[in-house]
């Protein structure tokens, strides 16, 4: 008697000795078993004829395929990462690694550079039959974000209105409000980040300088008298 697993490809028997007959389910005459569906077999190989007849069994076990599924198929923003979780099986295998953390076990980290589709074969280990599922990761870029040029201000409490590039995003930072109104509260040099979140929830961010400077005390000389003409 053996075991085998659905639809893993016709098995040729062989009966002793030869010119016998074979019969049963999913069988040929010839001996060409296919594996076709799931289930025990008895398969019967006869040989002679009228008194002479006889007959033997065997029996051949087909395993079911474990039913693989893995989640999720999704997309993720360049530089970031997801977690893949597969489940059916006892045993899993990933392909291809790029972007892998590790290519066996039911749960991996998956961080590609461009889409990909991943592959998990699951095996169930006590019948060694294995199937297959995949998952694709589309990876969207980050967006180009541009915080301005580097600017000097005096320190006089007058606001300037910084712009960012896209519009639409916040600023964060010392003496700037949400929306890029920058006003000096003291010298000194003041990092700005702009940040802005695209449509595919993508964010990106830029910095900008700040510095920020006593005003130049202007001295127009001494009062003087003088005669008209």
């Amino acid at each position: 008697d053996s075991a085998v697993c659905l639809n893993s490809g016709n098995i040729q028997l062989n009966g002793l000795p030869n010119g016998g007959t074979w019969s049963g389910t999913n069988i040929s005459s010839t001996g060409l078993f296919t594996p076709s569906q799931a289930g025990t077999f008895s398969l019967v190989y006869t040989l002679g004829t009228s008194t002479c007849l006889k007959r033997d069994t065997i029996a051949i076990k087909v395993n079911p395929l474990p039913v693989i599924s893995v989640t999720p198929s999704t997309s993720i923003c360049i530089g970031n990462n997801i977690s893949l979780s597969a489940s059916g099986a006892n045993s899993y295998s990933w392909s291809p690694a790029t972007g892998l953390n590790q290519t066996t076990g039911a749960t991996v980290l998956a961080s590609p550079s461009t889409s990909t589709t991943y592959t998990v074969t699951g095996t169930n280990t006590i019948t060694n039959c294995s199937a297959t599922a995949n998952t694709s990761i589309s990876v969207n870029p980050l967006p180009t974000v541009n915080a301005g040029a580097d600017q000097s201000l005096c320190n006089q409490p007058i606001p300037t209105t910084l712009i960012g590039t896209p519009t639409g995003g916040t600023w964060t930072g010392q003496n700037i409000t949400t929306g890029g109104v920058f006003t000096p509260s003291g010298i000194g040099t003041f990092p700005v980040v702009y940040s802005y979140t695209n449509a595919n929830n993508c964010t990106n961010k830029d910095t900008a300088i700040v510095t920020v400077i006593n005003p130049t005390v202007p001295d127009a000389g001494l009062d003087s008298v003088v005669c008209l003409n």
